[in-house]
């Protein structure tokens, strides 16, 4: 990935380019949803989204949506073009006609497979990459001293100052996983406080040792001691109703998981759509045999019955109730 390229004036995209080309090692590459992330949040306050993925070099279907903006919508019209296809010629001439053609109510997101070197020295490629209304960007796999690079650069996106002794340890932490490295800077931006000093983020990552994902996966393998000690780990470091509300989250993300895998799409295909990755994807897919969806949408209901009445009761109470649902969870 050319760092530089991301740290372009990203508030100012729609108003210099039309498209923007994401291309990378993968389809299924954590680095290229990154890239669609960064790319997707500068234009989220003006722009409406819409996904199409296909292998067919027709873009008729593509221009379609980007022209389909209903009367009632106050934004503009973005789509994510993720192509399966062949890169070559006759895509390229299809998605140069289809560019010209953009107003500055409409933005197209492309995001394709890496490129060959043979394409990358190819005429339709070079032509692509120096059409004016297209912003080009490569993506690849950061390691070393590009991961850290990577950092500064979520860092001053996000607002956030860290010690050098902090970006340090927060890599070290993490083994370098980029996954968790976001998951953790946006808890930290949520928090509201913009500096952070190594003692400062050792403290926050202490007390955020409970892991309630492994608490869910416990009690999908009815694991009953192992989820009763996880409650009480969280109990001395979490609030019971984020818990509780974490819980129901995980919950209603596996029954759409179950309904959309019902429609034929491709597993893995489904947990990428809904922004499954790394540690959180191997559960699931460890678990997913436990997974029944009828007693799913039964633990939903008694979960949300219980979130509603956790409102007018006290933390010690909420706890009382989340041991007794987790057994029952457990028990099934």
């Amino acid at each position: 990935m050319k760092i530089k390229q991301l740290q372009l004036p990203l508030q100012q995209l729609s108003q210099r380019f039309r498209a923007c080309w994401l291309y990378g090692t993968s389809l299924n590459s954590w680095w290229l949803e990154w890239a669609k992330i960064v790319v997707r949040e500068q234009l989220s306050g003006e722009f409406s989204f819409e996904k199409i993925t296909t292998s067919n070099k027709s873009l008729e279907v593509l221009a379609a949506s980007l022209n389909n903006l209903s009367l009632l919508e106050a934004t503009k019209r973005a789509v994510i073009y993720e192509y399966t296809g062949t890169l070559d010629a006759a895509w390229a001439k299809a998605l140069t006609q289809l560019i010209s053609t953009l107003t500055e109510d409409q933005f197209l997101i492309i995001v394709t497979n890496k490129l060959e070197a043979s394409q990358r020295r190819a005429k339709w490629c070079l032509a692509l990459e120096n059409l004016a209304p297209l912003l080009v960007v490569p993506i690849w796999t950061l390691e070393g001293g590009e991961l850290a690079s990577w950092l500064n650069l979520e860092l001053r996106r996000r607002n956030l100052v860290f010690t050098k002794e902090a970006a340090s340890f927060l890599l070290q932490y993490t083994n370098e996983d980029p996954a968790s490295i976001w998951q953790i800077l946006m808890k930290l931006q949520l928090l509201g406080r913009d500096k952070w000093s190594i003692e400062a983020i050792r403290q926050f990552l202490e007390a955020g040792s409970f892991n309630l994902k492994m608490l869910i996966y416990a009690l999908l393998r009815r694991d009953a001691a192992k989820s009763l000690s996880l409650l009480d780990l969280a109990a001395t470091c979490e609030e019971p109703l984020a818990v509780l509300n974490g819980i129901i989250k995980e919950l209603r993300l596996l029954i759409k998981l179950q309904t959309t895998r019902a429609s034929g799409q491709a597993f893995l295909d489904i947990l990428k759509d809904n922004g499954v990755w790394f540690e959180h994807r191997q559960l699931i897919l460890a678990h997913w045999q436990q997974v029944n969806l009828t007693k799913l949408r039964q633990l939903l209901a008694a979960g949300e019955k219980l979130s509603r009445l956790a409102k007018s009761s006290s933390n010690s109470i909420i706890w009382q109730h989340l041991h007794w649902w987790c057994l029952r969870l457990a028990a099934l």
